[in-house]
């Protein structure tokens, strides 16, 4: 019984030893198997993450090279557009030029001085005030700039000079010819010989109700200030006889019409008190018709409306028509011929109230 028991014993531990190996063998193999397999995945993914930078890189690349491409492209297009503008500064640059020195043509190269007067009672003096359509843009012409020894006025430094034409010294880029001889030499027409005729310029272009009444600093002048202190000067040497005024495209606008002719009443006011004349003759000058129908004109023709009402309702306050009259190519500024026919219906004006 016990050598039965010791063979049964003894064949049982081979059998048990086999299995042992054959399961180690499994577990040798699975494990061979799952490191073959992560083997194979690391590798697939090493080559798919190289395949990506190197797609990547590529891409970079081609992205590289349009942007390169594009920013050849923008500066080539840069270095022309700048060669363009340059051009077309030195053109611009010359044209105005030639621009200025036509319009400069027939300018005065010199001045005469003025150094004896007439009795104070004999020099009739007469402000221009107001905007760019009094100071003037039209062109000069040899004849605007014949003096006559009854015509004076005087020059930005305030001395006393015969007349020639542009009389106003302040936007020396813009200024051009005025009505103001035109005025002087039709007054000569009518006045006794021994009257002597004082233009003072007064007007800045552009210039508002409200900067006037502001004493506003305005192209390099203070309007009101530099109207006293002209005023000044004219008075040593003569006797105030009215204004001439000419101003309103700069207050055609929507929110300073309501105002219009209560301001003009505050400036004439103001004017007749530094002057010292209550009754001062003062003649407006209408806007012109020949704005923009769509936009401007129909503002301007409000604004001559409240200058003909004012007028009619002020006494001592006179207004011109300027029907008729013809415009530059800026549709705003009186021409030449128009500035010299404006300053013959200031005159006859007077004339007829004198």
């Amino acid at each position: 019984m016990s050598e039965v028991l010791f063979l049964e014993k003894k064949e049982k531990v081979p059998f048990e030893g086999e299995n042992l190996v054959r399961i180690l063998d499994s577990v040798t193999k699975l494990g061979d198997d799952l490191r073959r397999e992560q083997d194979l995945v690391s590798r697939k993914a090493r080559e798919s993450r190289r395949g990506y930078f190197e797609k990547r890189s590529s891409t970079i690349r081609q992205i590289n090279n349009s942007t390169s491409s594009f920013s050849l492209q923008i500066h080539q297009s840069m270095k022309h557009l700048l060669i363009l503008l340059f051009t077309l500064s030195v053109s611009l640059t010359a044209f105005a030029q030639q621009s200025d020195e036509d319009h400069k043509k027939y300018f005065p190269k010199h001045s005469v001085s003025v150094d004896e007067f007439p009795d104070r009672e004999k020099v009739w003096v007469f402000i221009m005030a107001g905007q760019s359509n009094m100071a003037g843009r039209g062109q000069v012409m040899p004849d605007d700039t014949l003096t006559s020894e009854r015509i004076i006025t005087v020059n930005k430094e305030n001395e006393w000079i015969l007349a020639k034409e542009p009389l106003h010294p302040y936007e020396p880029i813009r200024t051009g010819l005025d009505c103001g001889v035109s005025f002087a030499r039709t007054l000569l027409e009518e006045v006794p010989d021994d009257v002597t005729i004082a233009m003072i310029p007064c007007a800045i272009g552009g210039s508002a109700m409200h900067q006037w009444l502001g004493d506003s600093l305005y192209r390099g002048v203070h309007l009101y200030s530099n109207f006293e202190e002209k005023l000044q000067v004219a008075r040593e040497k003569g006797i105030v006889k009215g204004i001439i005024w000419h101003q309103g495209e700069s207050d055609a606008h929507a929110d300073k019409i309501p105002k219009y002719q209560e301001s003009i009443h505050e400036l004439f006011t103001r004017f007749r008190a530094s002057i010292e004349d209550d009754d001062l003759p003062i003649i407006m000058g209408q806007l012109g018709d020949f704005a923009d129908p769509e936009t401007r004109q129909p503002n301007w023709n409000v604004i001559n409306a409240l200058m003909r009402d004012y007028v009619s309702n002020h006494p001592n306050m006179y207004i011109i028509s300027t029907a008729g009259l013809s415009c530059k190519d800026d549709y705003i500024h009186f021409t030449a011929e128009s500035q010299r026919e404006i300053g013959r219906r200031f005159a006859e004006t007077y004339l007829l109230i004198h």
